[in-house]
């Protein structure tokens, strides 16, 4: 995975924690949420916002994974018989098997930002929430619009944990066959790799 592909990864988990944190920065100091963001968004701003994006993409991730991690350990244990034996095979992959391990990484690219998607949504929701009860102008007359974003923030993190769970089971799953497959290539070849 290169440089800017894990960079771009982490503006766009960045971006999400932004956007709760402006709705946040609404509910507590009263902000205006579309006037601050044209100012914040604005040229002169754009290489320090970046910066503070991507900073919030690294935050938000590490604190997802920090989140998920329980469950992940749970997954890799079904398929590998211990951590050391999964970390054995991806070492295998990274060593012997370039093109086998660019396939991985590119999963683990989706799952992360699905799981710092979802870590955003429950975030964003909370946030508007606190909005609801703190802003007057927000007041019950909004009630559909109210129960319309919380239905879609809901399904948002659903959708997104689902599909971390599917990207995760499918790497273990592709760690273990790819690296027995490589590990039976390189026996043929001479090399032992158990």
């Amino acid at each position: 995975m290169t440089t800017t592909q894990i960079f771009a990864e982490l503006l766009v988990i960045g971006f999400g924690a932004f956007a709760w944190l402006l709705v946040l920065g609404a509910a507590i100091f009263g902000w205006e949420v579309p006037r601050v963001a044209e100012r914040l968004t604005s040229w002169e701003l754009l290489l320090p916002m970046l910066s503070l994006v991507y900073v919030l993409g690294i935050v938000v991730d590490r604190l997802a994974d920090w989140f998920f991690d329980r469950w992940d350990k749970q997954y890799r244990d079904e398929e590998f018989e211990s951590k050391e034996a999964f970390y054995n095979a991806r070492r295998l992959m990274v060593y012997y098997g370039k093109g086998l391990w660019e396939d991985l990484e590119y999963g683990r690219s989706r799952l992360r930002i699905c799981r710092g998607s979802a870590c955003n949504s429950v975030a964003l929701l909370v946030s508007l929430f606190i909005l609801w009860i703190t802003r007057a102008d927000v007041g019950p007359e909004h009630w559909f619009q109210k129960l319309s974003c919380t239905f879609f923030l809901l399904a948002i993190t659903v959708l997104c944990v689902a599909c971390w769970r599917k990207l995760v089971v499918k790497e273990y799953r592709k760690t273990k066959r790819q690296s027995k497959w490589l590990n039976d290539q390189l026996k043929k070849r001479g090399y032992c790799h158990d």
